[in-house]
């Protein structure tokens, strides 16, 4: 195996990012009323402003909060240790410090590797 960090970043923070779009936007309501060319009013919500709960600020969790970011949405992420911010606005460490990432974000991304203290 080789390790290869920060190889899949982007795709997978573009991917995250695009259901983010994809619910707040409503995309598969719509295309469901289109299919049935039924056209009812819904509830859309612009993402700024929204809160973007990142779990793990590694590669992948900061490049999700630097695009978050740029479309109007706050970014905060989760580590187990104090480290830089990156990408995002504020970090939180420890159980309590994930409680309050979970209760203050609207969206919440797990970024974390598959151990098994993880799972």
């Amino acid at each position: 195996m080789t390790y290869c960090p920060g190889v899949y970043a982007t795709p997978i923070a573009q991917y995250v990012i695009a259901h983010v779009l994809s619910c707040t936007r409503m995309l598969r309501e719509h295309a469901e009323q289109q299919a049935s060319k039924t056209w009812a009013p819904l509830m859309q919500r612009d993402p700024r402003g929204a809160v973007v709960g990142v779990v793990g600020a590694g590669g992948i969790g900061n490049e999700v909060a630097r695009m978050a970011t740029a479309l109007g949405m706050r970014s905060i992420g989760w580590r187990r240790r104090a480290g830089s911010f990156g990408s995002f606005e504020d970090i939180f460490t420890g159980e309590e410090g994930l409680d309050a990432l979970l209760m203050e974000s609207d969206f919440v991304v797990v970024a974390v590797p598959n151990t098994p203290q993880t799972r």
